[in-house]
């Protein structure tokens, strides 16, 4: 995310941190102390604020960096986003879900289904992600769902993936799966 600070500042610009993290600086004034800061800002857990901490030279006379914090120095990151997709149906039934982690978090799916005129659990899963990075999550069918798959019977199963950043609130996504059983 690219952020934009005005200001007048005491004289070159060393450094910019969000909270505790270091932005990357990507234009600054030149030949002035005032004007527009462009920097991008580093990953930060969704939903949350920060601080937003300037650091300078200080000029000639202090020869030291100073930093200064306002109120209105503050940044907060969006929510955390991800893209539901299309599934992949296995053999067994399974839902298998290529997601993306925004951030640090879980993914929890599960799915309901109709069986014998009542709305049953079809299955669910987890998994961690560590980091932003591609995850793959399988939503296992229950041992009632797996009887039904195994008589012939078509599943239209109710998918609930939902994702908890760490340290913020969770983002759910919903959609429909259908599921074919196999004779045997």
């Amino acid at each position: 995310t690219t952020v934009t600070i005005n200001g007048t500042f005491d004289s070159n610009i060393t450094a910019v941190d969000f909270g505790k993290k270091a932005a990357t600086i990507n234009s600054e004034p030149v030949g002035t102390v005032s004007g527009q800061v462009s920097v991008t800002a580093p990953p930060g857990v969704p939903r949350s604020k920060v601080n937003i901490t300037i650091s300078t030279d200080g000029g000639q006379l202090v020869g030291q960096p100073t930093s200064a914090i306002t109120s209105a120095a503050t940044f907060t990151y969006g929510p955390a986003k991800f893209a539901l997709g299309k599934p992949k149906v296995g053999k067994n039934g399974s839902i298998t879900y290529d997601l993306k982690a925004p951030t640090a978090g879980t993914f929890k799916g599960k799915g309901v289904t109709t069986l014998n005129g009542a709305s049953k659990p079809y299955g669910s899963g987890s998994v961690r992600a560590s980091h932003a990075k591609r995850v793959v999550l399988v939503i296992r069918p229950s041992q009632a769902a797996r009887a039904a798959l195994a008589q012939g019977k078509t599943l239209k199963v109710k998918v609930t993936v939902t994702f908890k950043p760490t340290g913020a609130s969770a983002v759910t996504h919903r959609g429909t799966v259908t599921v074919r059983g196999h004779k045997k």
